[in-house]
């Protein structure tokens, strides 16, 4: 990339995608926790699965609606860590029976 690609569309491009990596992460660490205590506690489940839409809805606004392809990578591993835990939530409430 030169200087010149640089430019304030691409920089919040850039920022923005910082953030979606930054949520993916964290999002990675709750997986983790979740998998290792098989139990669901001080979190509301249903808001994990709404911000997993909202991130579907995103991949679409990134990639279709305004073009940030940063924004969008970041996006898919957000996306895939929520799905993640909601697909563990899931188990642990019918292996474990709480949720």
């Amino acid at each position: 990339m030169y200087i010149s690609d640089y430019t304030p569309d691409r920089l919040w491009d850039f920022g923005n995608s910082f953030f979606e990596f930054g949520g993916a992460l964290f999002m990675l660490i709750d997986c983790s926790r979740l998998y290792k205590d098989k139990e669901i506690k001080g979190v509301f489940w249903l808001s994990r699965f709404f911000f997993f839409s909202w991130g579907v809805w995103n991949l679409w606004y990134y990639r279709a609606g305004i073009h940030q392809m940063y924004s969008f990578s970041g996006g898919v591993a957000l996306v895939s860590a929520n799905l993640l835990w909601c697909i563990l939530a899931i188990r642990c409430k019918l292996k474990y029976g709480n949720a």
